[in-house]
């Protein structure tokens, strides 16, 4: 308002306007900065780290009827492909509460060298395969009902950080889904007092660096924060 030479705008006017907008003014307004952002840092930007994740935004459900989410509230779902670097989401995608994490991610275009972080909630091997053939990588970790195979086996001997080292191989049902091999990095977490498992794609990196970049899904939540704090704020 200031640089509009404004003095004030009242709340309800500027819901009046924004109904009638084109979404499309403000989403190549954004991927116009995103760009100015990039090009700050175009010598080094060939392999960088994008965060997957999503979240959930209530909605009332007698004006919102058409996201139906549980039996007293609606709600929609927020997908998030976040660069880290940057500091910002280059992407967004957002779907009824109820739509699948993993299903929504493969809309996602996948670039190559990527570094692709997200939790157990993506664990789809399909998925994993799809980013391993465009030549890209993931970090995540695996659920606990995996089942997989030990091929080679890394001991560091450390207490504290990482513990082991282990290429695996999937097995059982979905073996088929994802045939290439795997490292699979076991970490001990001094903050937490956890015993942490990644997997990832990517031979070539240090273990503890693996272990360094799934800390980096925590940009992501103070984003999530951010935005949720801000929805409630606009609401008061």
């Amino acid at each position: 308002m200031y640089h509009l030479g404004l003095k004030s705008v009242k709340r309800s006017s500027l819901a009046d306007a924004l109904k009638s907008r084109n979404h499309i003014v403000f989403e190549e307004h954004i991927y116009t900065l995103i760009d100015e952002l990039k090009s700050r840092y175009r010598k080094k930007y060939r392999k960088q780290i994008k965060i997957l994740d999503s979240t959930t935004i209530g909605l009332c459900k007698t004006i919102f009827e058409w996201a139906k989410f549980r039996t007293t509230k609606s709600g929609i779902k927020i997908h998030i492909m976040f660069d880290d670097r940057l500091s910002v989401p280059v992407h967004a995608i957002m779907t009824k509460a109820k739509d699948h994490d993993v299903k929504i991610a493969k809309r996602f275009d996948i670039e190559k060298n990527q570094i692709y972080v997200f939790d157990r909630g993506y664990n789809d091997y399909n998925y994993f395969h799809e980013i391993d053939k465009n030549k890209a990588f993931f970090v995540t970790r695996l659920k606990k009902n995996a089942k997989y195979r030990v091929i080679k086996r890394k001991l560091t001997g450390n207490k504290y950080g990482v513990i082991s080292e282990r290429i695996i191989k999937i097995i059982g049902t979905n073996k088929d889904s994802y045939n290439e091999p795997l490292r699979l990095i076991e970490y001990y977490d001094k903050e937490t007092n956890k015993r942490l498992k990644f997997v990832t794609n990517n031979f070539k990196m240090k273990a503890q660096d693996v272990a360094d970049i799934y800390k980096r899904r925590w940009q992501i939540e103070l984003f999530f924060k951010w935005l949720n704090s801000e929805q409630f704020v606009s609401q008061d």
